[in-house]
């Protein structure tokens, strides 16, 4: 799928040279388990288990394991918590995650740790797109002209009848 999309961008005119700067950050973040003291815990957990995702690398501590739901519960979340967000955007703030179990009172902590470098061209092969005036110009190119609706000719909406 990667080459197929690569050629695709290639067949729309996109540069294939990389910018002199194609680096971006996402943070590594730590998933720490909570559990309330005295509260029968039914998903396996235990108080201090962990694991971290470093870039897109998913790390548990040697011997500790994570219950499958625990972890569903919560990965649809770890690529917005690894991004830069606005500080008023939920994603900032929220960072508990309820245990996916009715009857179990643990939950999921998502910490922000540190922030890691990537370069683009090391993670895919699909280039970055060209600068916005240069895709603009293949588009205008390569695009035919659409025709011209002229809205004087349409009829009357009638409100009434929808």
């Amino acid at each position: 799928m990667r080459v197929e999309s690569y050629h695709n961008y290639l067949a729309h005119g996109v540069s294939t040279a990389a910018p002199a700067d194609d680096s971006f950050q996402l943070y590594d973040l730590r998933v720490e388990v909570i559990c309330p003291p005295d509260q029968r815990i039914m998903c396996g957990a235990k108080e201090g288990d962990y694991f971290t995702l470093e870039g897109e690398m998913l790390r548990l501590p040697p011997g500790q394991g994570i219950s499958i739901y625990s972890l569903g519960s919560v990965l649809p979340l770890l690529a917005a918590k690894q991004r830069v967000t606005s500080p008023n955007d939920w994603m900032s703030t929220d960072a508990e995650i309820a245990c996916p179990d009715p009857h179990c009172k643990s939950r999921l902590r998502i910490v922000r740790t540190s922030v890691r470098t990537f370069r683009h061209g090391d993670v895919t092969v699909v280039p970055l797109p060209a600068r916005t005036s240069d895709v603009e110009k293949t588009y205008t190119e390569r695009s035919p002209a659409l025709p011209q609706t002229d809205a004087s000719n349409l009829p009357e909406r009638d409100d009434a009848a929808v």
